[in-house]
Order: structure tokens, then C-alpha cells, then sequence
């Protein structure tokens, strides 16, 4: 793999997205952590539990998105969670969850993919088919299954097992079950993605090439989403991608069915086709105009 190391992972793709899927499987956290009746339960993977401190984080702490080292199949074909707050644009998915579950959850206990019909209701939510408890507000979401062994990508809220503070506007990684007694480490900092103090990654989807827990901006494959009120947020964008120390918007609100004031909990990908024509006009931009792309700040 090191002869691509200085090369943009953009440019291998359209190889990447014709390749098939291996079999799905899921990873997910939820607002609060809030799973069972364990208040240490970091996150469920392939109905399978795991602590705070299996990753290195204070029981206290919460996990706010979750990625494995990933996939490059279908990388880019969106599988997407929103808050609570979210109501998508009329006659979207979205929308529609949003209006029949006003009392509980809204739509932030499902899953979606561009191009969702609301007629239909083709709504990705296989969690409930594997008979797992209700994930109330979906935070975080990855379609591989996790085990003790396995590097894990998040972010996250409070404080390290060590006690060190946690920054929402950086990427942390563990090897799940390695060391219960010291913090994660840092896959990639603020600076390597162009964030100010203040900003706050959301949601999370990546692919370590390497799988070395090291970003490679010219390698490694990243899209993330900010919160509302972080200051390097734009306007009119979900979506955002890294670029040699730069904050790159790739996706807007409307291509995802949203409104601009919407937020998205989880991302995740899966080489579905209902997603290619989204991916098509945000990748020519990237490989034609990289250095014309809008960036924050």
C-alpha cells in the first residue's frame, strides 16, 4: 500500500464502489449511553456488550460516534441516523418517522439512506430484525461487527480512564479490551482536521487504510459531521471530509433529505445504488477542483 501513500484515496473510488459488499453486520451506541440497565456500556456490537473501559474512557463518558477501521466497499454510499430534533424535508423518510413517532423517538431510532421512499417506508433499520433492544436516539452506528482485538474509532464527551479531558473535535482510537487502565489514543487531531476549539465532530465514517490508528489525509478515506453550533460549521452542509489540515464541506442538507438545521447522529456506508447518483457530482469536484473547494474558517 505505500506506493499510494501521496496519492488522493478519491482517485481509487470508482474501482472501490463496483466491488461487492462483504455481509452486514452492526455496531451502535445510543444518546446517554443509555443501554439496559448498565449505566458502563459503552456500546453493543453484534449483540454484544462493551464497557467504558474496554476502549479506555471513564465510566462517565459518552461515546458520540463510532467507526471500525472500515471498508473501502462502498465508501461515500451513506447510511445515515439524525437527532431527535430532525424533521427532514416534506415527503422524505425522514419526515415521515419524524411525524408518526412524535411521542417517543421521532426518527432518531432509525436508519436511512438517501432516496428513501416514504410511500414505501424502505427504511435501513435491520437492528430491530436482529431482535436487539430498542436503541432509543441512535448516536453512533457502523456496519462491522467489533471484538476484543479490534481497533475502534470514536469520539467522545468527558474523561479518559487516566482522567485526561476528552475534545469533541477530535478522533480517538483503542484497541478494544487491550489495556482497561489507559486512555485511548489519537487517530487524528484537530489540527489534521481543520477544526477550532469549540467544534464537535457529530457523526463518523472512516476507512484506515493502513489500519495503523493514524490519519493519512492523502490515503485514509473520512467523512464526519459537526454540530449546529460548532464555529467551523457551514451553512447548507452535512457532511465534511479532511484535506491536508483543511476542512472540506462535501455534502449538503438537501441531498441528504434534510433540512440545514437538522443534525446527523451516525454515518456509515454500504455500497447501496440508491446512493451512487448522490456520490457522482461530489467526487468529480474533488478530483477536478479540490483546491477550489469551500472551506471553513
Amino acid at each position: 500500500m505505500t506506493a499510494f501513500r501521496h496519492r488522493s484515496p478519491f482517485l481509487l473510488l470508482p474501482l472501490l464502489l463496483l466491488l461487492p459488499s462483504p455481509g452486514m453486520t452492526y455496531t451502535y451506541s445510543v444518546s446517554g449511553d443509555a443501554i439496559g440497565d448498565d449505566g458502563d456500556i459503552a456500546f453493543v456490537s453484534g449483540g454484544m456488550f462493551f464497557s467504558h473501559a474496554s476502549i479506555g474512557l471513564d465510566e462517565d463518558a459518552e461515546v458520540l460516534n463510532i467507526s471500525s477501521a472500515g471498508d473501502p466497499r462502498g465508501f461515500f454510499s451513506y447510511l445515515f441516523s439524525v437527532d431527535k430534533n430532525a424533521q427532514g424535508l416534506a415527503r422524505t423518510a425522514v419526515r415521515k418517522y419524524y411525524e408518526s413517532e412524535l411521542s417517543t423517538h421521532r426518527a432518531s431510532d432509525d436508519l436511512f439512506q438517501p432516496g428513501d421512499d416514504p410511500a414505501k417506508g424502505t427504511i435501513i433499520n435491520r437492528i430491530f430484525a436482529e431482535g436487539i433492544s430498542h436503541p432509543h436516539e441512535m448516536d453512533a452506528y457502523d456496519a462491522e461487527t467489533l471484538r476484543a482485538g479490534d481497533r475502534i474509532y470514536f469520539g467522545a464527551s468527558g474523561r479518559s480512564v487516566e482522567g485526561a479531558e476528552l475534545a469533541a473535535n477530535v478522533i480517538y482510537t483503542a484497541v478494544i479490551g487491550d489495556d482497561e487502565s489507559k486512555g485511548p489514543g489519537t487517530f487524528a487531531t484537530a489540527a489534521d482536521l481543520g477544526l477550532k476549539a469549540g467544534d464537535a465532530i457529530d457523526a463518523l465514517d472512516l476507512v484506515d487504510i493502513n489500519k495503523d490508528g493514524r490519519f493519512d489525509s492523502g490515503l485514509d478515506l473520512l467523512v464526519f459531521s459537526l454540530t449546529l453550533d460548532s464555529p467551523s460549521f457551514v451553512s447548507g452542509y452535512q457532511i465534511y471530509t479532511a484535506w491536508n489540515g483543511s476542512l472540506v464541506p462535501l455534502v449538503r442538507s438537501e441531498d441528504l433529505g434534510l433540512r440545514d438545521s437538522d443534525e446527523l447522529d451516525a454515518l456509515a456506508h454500504a455500497p447501496e445504488p440508491a446512493s451512487l447518483a448522490l456520490l457522482g457530482g461530489g467526487l468529480i469536484g474533488l478530483l477536478l477542483g479540490r483546491r477550489r473547494l469551500p472551506r471553513a474558517g
